[in-house]
């Protein structure tokens, strides 16, 4: 049996995601970290 297990950020979802919880930072952004 083998099992997958995905952990981290759903990037494509970066836009949707409430930015007074989460930060507004876009996907270029978070890569100059």
């Amino acid at each position: 049996m083998k099992i997958l297990v995905l952990n981290g950020p759903n990037l494509g979802r970066l836009d949707l995601r409430d930015s007074n919880i989460y930060g507004d930072l876009d996907f270029a952004s978070l890569s100059k970290i």
